[in-house]
């Protein structure tokens, strides 16, 4: 397997420890060093430069929270496409950007897209567009979740983009509901959310046949 910016994250240890050949890509000095500790096979590397040449026979490659960055993400998915096995998969997570709940907050509430992140996010994907994305690669989908819907604070009046009060409820409010709804419950929550746009991340798993 591979993890496409890793970060301080410890996925691909966990894969190593269930018996994977585990690599991992990420830009910073300071996480891959971090990574090099834990004996995982990291490649210091800007990502859009990174060649996937380098590994052979890959059947799994995670990229979280970094095609939002990426200035030619069709040409670094094309790469990824071509470096799986056939009946590999790409999991890929992206901040959910521009949902109909986001639409929906700016038009009911005069909002404005304050997720919007320039320099440092350049792409704004949401569900729909990142299938649209994977699908002209070839690649298909099989499973989509996201997590929770910050979009309904929006729209319930809880503007935690302007207003500092709202903004510190937030991260108690998230961590008591999922507290309390848990397990299965939750999972299948995000995953019938997922299926109608709705979440603040998209969480998109696809298959190369």
């Amino acid at each position: 397997m591979l993890d496409i910016g890793a970060g301080n994250n410890l996925l691909s240890k966990f894969f190593q420890l269930k018996s994977w050949v585990v690599h991992a890509v990420e830009p910073s000095i300071d996480a891959s060093k971090y990574l090099k500790a834990f004996n995982i096979n990291i490649y210091n590397s800007s990502i859009e430069d990174f060649n996937f040449g380098q590994i052979k026979d890959l059947s799994f490659i995670n990229v979280q929270f970094v095609l939002e960055h990426l200035r030619n993400p069709i040409q670094f998915l094309k790469n990824a496409y071509n470096a799986l096995v056939t009946g590999g998969v790409i999991r890929i997570c992206v901040p959910n950007d521009f949902s109909d709940g986001h639409l929906a907050y700016m038009d009911y509430h005069g909002g404005k897209p304050a997720w919007v992140a320039f320099p440092d996010h350049i792409n704004y994907i949401n569900f729909d567009s990142l299938n649209r994305l994977l699908e002209r690669i070839g690649f298909e989908e099989v499973y989509r979740r996201s997590n929770f819907p910050l979009e309904f604070l929006l729209l319930g009046g809880i503007d935690f983009y302007s207003n500092k009060k709202d903004k510190e409820k937030v991260s108690p409010f998230v961590s008591n509901f999922e507290s309390a709804l848990k397990g299965e419950k939750l999972y299948k929550l995000y995953e019938c959310l997922a299926q109608v746009g709705f979440g603040r991340s998209a969480f998109m798993y696809f298959r190369k046949n």
